[in-house]
């Protein structure tokens, strides 16, 4: 699924840029250069060694699924972009992402399933993240709630940011400012988002200092 997300250099969104249609994959016409297979491999060696399948191979043999790296990708359509999310990804301020289900259902992709592991590139093509989805739900856009929109580390985690900067890429809504402000008093759409929980398992982000 060609998949577009324009989030913030960091959790606040310091450079203004805003988190825009979550999810995975850039599309093959932006100017995100494809993942570097060959570093791919490299990476996936590394990190299944860091993550204990290694261990497992000791005791079962060589597994086909640990041998193959999992699909490698990028999030958003730009090399910024795609450097700066996986940066959140990786600094562990990142652990959501979301997408309209129309994609999916025009794209006649698959939904995420839990369990499933990805590898995330840079905007070179450079593998940079081992990630696992962890829950996948659909919810409505005017259901998605405050825990999920600071969950996606962008701009200053709050739901009305998450509101603005997503409903650009809902039917009907295309292209909208998101400093433009909502009308008063106006129902948010209804439709059908697809909500990812992600943990990059390598290399393992760092630990928050308890609050």
């Amino acid at each position: 699924m060609g998949i577009i997300d324009e989030g913030g250099a960091g959790p606040a969104g310091a450079d203004g840029r805003s988190g825009a249609r979550e999810g995975r994959r850039a599309r093959p016409d932006g100017e995100v250069p494809p993942p570097d297979q060959r570093a791919v491999g490299l990476f996936w060696e590394e990190a299944r060694k860091a993550i204990g399948l290694n261990d497992l191979d000791v005791y079962l043999g060589e597994s086909p699924v640990a041998a193959v790296p999992p699909p490698a990708w990028q999030f958003g359509d730009s090399a910024r972009l795609a450097d700066d999310l996986v940066d959140l990804v990786v600094a562990g301020a990142k652990t959501a992402t979301a997408g309209a289900l129309w994609e999916y259902e025009e794209e006649g992709e698959s939904l995420p399933e839990p369990g499933a592991l990805g590898i995330a590139c840079d905007g070179t093509g450079r593998p940079r993240a081992l990630v696992r989805t962890d829950a996948v739900d659909v919810v409505p856009f005017d259901a998605v709630d405050e825990e999920h929109a600071a969950a996606e580390g962008e701009g200053d985690l709050s739901l009305g940011y998450w509101r603005r900067v997503h409903v650009r890429f809902l039917r009907g809504y295309e292209g909208r400012d998101q400093n433009e402000p909502w009308p008063e008093g106006a129902p948010w759409p209804p439709d059908p988002m697809v909500l990812e929980r992600i943990t990059c398992l390598y290399p393992r982000p760092p630990r928050r200092p308890a609050l």
